[in-house]
């Protein structure tokens, strides 16, 4: 049952080159793995990443949401009430609402970088808002200065009309509140954010992925979309990809995928048949046999148990992992996001976790 092609043949120490990965070399191929203990990671990247996840929870973006609701509600009354000193009022209270949501702005900018300039809706938030902030501060400025700025009183009138504009912004909070619905259903299950996507994706090793089920629809909203998925992977892998689909309660348009898709069915919350973890350990073992730049995607619904479960029957048919245990807590230590929760997020069915032993039996007959 020993496959060369995975024969370890040496493993190196964490060193100052290793970018704070353990790197083990199996022959041509190589696995890369994340040491938590060793991780090459500032205090400034953690700082950006734990206030990322917060600014991005459903309590706060609700929060800025509910303001935004008051913000329209008071330009429309201000706007009714035009030249009165309510206006007057009305108008302060607006302008302290567009410097928190400038704030909130900045807070994205600061967390996401560069990437926040490539989102459309994201630079669109920040032109409409710097906007309306100015708008508030020139009719500040024309209500306490009439005598002065009288020819120009039709400007700020304009502007009103300009800042009704600011209610397109539902379109980024609703991106928003998505995000923060997928945070919420993820845990602290590793993801993949950046350059656009942020997924309930990650690499358990260099050629082993695990991830949640890629959905359309209203699925979308609370898990990853099947197209940011599909796109991922392509820029990513280019042909180089497999999914894996072990739900048997659900599928999709396997074109998502170029039709490299392979089902086992798998009930929710229950083991494989044995025949099952012996077909798709010889399928990913001549899968990546094909070309050393193969991998592969496997899923369940949230990308846990299931997936948890013939992920680790990969790893020790490929000889990633020498025992059952090793794998076990090779998949947990890959798919839990410790910087985000203590929540154990390998698999955690005691009959899920005894068929990983009983396979693991099985390859060593």
């Amino acid at each position: 049952m020993d496959n060369p092609l995975y024969r370890a043949g040496k493993t190196t120490s964490m060193n100052a080159d290793s970018g704070g990965q353990v790197k083990i070399y199996f022959n041509e191929a190589v696995l890369s793995v994340d040491d938590k203990r060793s991780a090459q990671q500032t205090a400034t990247d953690l700082y950006r990443y734990k206030l990322r996840r917060f600014i991005e929870t459903i309590g706060f973006r609700l929060t800025i949401a509910l303001l935004f609701i008051v913000d329209l509600i008071i330009i429309a009354i201000s706007i009714a009430k035009e030249g009165t000193p309510q206006a007057y009022g009305l108008t302060i209270v607006s302008t302290i609402l567009s410097v928190i949501f400038m704030m909130d702005i900045g807070l994205r900018i600061l967390v996401q970088g560069s990437e926040f300039f490539q989102k459309k809706l994201e630079v669109f938030d920040l032109v409409v808002m710097t906007a309306g902030l100015i708008v508030n501060i020139v009719l500040l400025f024309d209500d306490g200065h009439k005598a002065q700025w009288g020819k120009f009183i039709i400007i700020p009138r304009i502007f009103r009309f300009v800042s009704l504009f600011r209610t397109i912004r539902i379109l980024q909070h609703r991106e928003h509140f998505k995000t923060g619905s997928r945070h919420l259903v993820g845990q602290n299950k590793k993801r993949t954010i950046g350059n656009g996507f942020d997924l309930d994706l990650c690499s358990i090793s260099d050629r082993i992925i695990a991830m949640s089920f890629p959905s359309k629809g209203k699925d979308a909203f609370f898990r990853n979309d099947i197209v940011d998925v599909g796109h991922y992977l392509d820029i990513t892998y280019g042909n180089h990809y497999r999914v894996y689909n072990l739900c048997s309660e659900r599928f999709y348009d396997t074109t998502f995928f170029h039709n490299r898709v392979e089902r086992i069915l798998i009930d929710d919350h229950n083991v494989p048949r044995l025949n099952d973890m012996i077909r798709m350990a010889d399928s990913v073992t001549a899968w990546f046999e094909e070309n050393e730049k193969n991998v592969i995607a496997v899923h369940c619904k949230g990308g846990k148990g299931r997936t948890g479960t013939m992920i680790s029957v990969a790893l020790l048919r490929t000889g990633i992992c020498e025992t059952a245990e090793k794998a076990l807590d090779l998949f947990a230590e890959g798919r839990t996001d410790l910087r985000h929760g203590k929540q154990y997020q390998g698999v955690e069915t005691p009959s899920q976790t005894r068929y990983v032993g009983y396979y693991d039996k099985i390859l060593h007959i």
